[in-house]
């Protein structure tokens, strides 16, 4: 599947440098992005790949699936997944990242795209129950690559390594695990396909000594490492077991 050449229109720094672009969406995102996006290829992971990642780890295909259904397949009622509509990779901006990976020396200027606490989850509500972007929630995942463009024109590799990305949500921070010199490279490999998240999530997990725990069906392993230390806030070892329990029923 080729690129559809989705227009866009170049914004500026202070400095007069080009750092983003608008799709037409009117979503703004940053350059990298717009370039890389023209990689994109549509390949969908298959049965073969699936197999080749399960044996590479040394765990069941349905543990890896499970993974990806965790961060991604609720995004499918939204017409979304490993990708948007814009055909970009899907992300999560990570506010309390940006701030620490930058020193929070933007912080207090820029309070809704850094700082040392996580977004609130969900999104601010007016009175008449409409969503709208207060800067202290996750919000809608339509509103993040305008989260990430704001960062981007402060500190490109830091906004880029605080963002989750594609089908697994591999934090950018995370790329030399993934087998990346750099994020810029690990970010234009997230726009090419959901096969290239495959590869990505196999090398994290065998750089990051995550495979006993995926062949041992450990999920609170798993989820302390993929999850962070505070997963069980949100039940994310549970719900990883319940998706692989009900993908062995649909195998059957």
């Amino acid at each position: 599947m080729g690129f559809l050449g989705i227009k866009v229109s170049e914004t500026k720094t202070a400095a007069n440098k080009p750092v983003a672009k608008v799709a037409n969406d009117g979503v703004e995102e940053p350059d990298i992005i717009a370039k890389a996006r023209t990689t994109y290829t549509g390949a969908q992971i298959t049965e073969e790949n699936w197999l080749s990642a399960a044996n590479e780890l040394g765990c069941e295909i349905e543990v890896i699936m499970a993974i990806a259904e965790q961060e991604t397949e609720k995004l499918k009622a939204l017409g979304m997944g490993a990708f948007d509509k814009q055909r970009r990779p899907t992300i999560l901006f990570e506010r309390h990242r940006f701030g620490k990976n930058t020193n929070q020396k933007f912080s207090e200027d820029n309070p809704d795209i850094s700082g040392s606490k996580e977004y609130m989850p969900g999104s601010a509500r007016d009175e008449r129950g409409k969503r709208y972007d207060d800067g202290n929630h996750y919000g809608l995942f339509s509103w993040q690559y305008k989260k990430l463009a704001k960062a981007y024109t402060l500190d490109p590799g830091a906004a880029l390594a605080a963002c989750s990305w594609g089908k697994f949500q591999i934090m950018g921070e995370n790329y030399r695990a993934c087998g990346f010199n750099d994020v810029k490279t690990f970010v234009e490999s997230m726009c090419i396909s959901e096969v290239e998240h495959l590869k990505a999530v196999v090398n994290f997990a065998t750089s990051t000594g995550l495979r006993p725990a995926l062949k041992g069906k450990n999920w609170a392993s798993i989820a302390a490492a993929y999850n962070g230390p505070r997963y069980k806030r949100n039940s994310y070892d549970t719900q990883l077991k319940n998706i692989y329990d009900k993908l062995l029923k649909r195998k059957k």
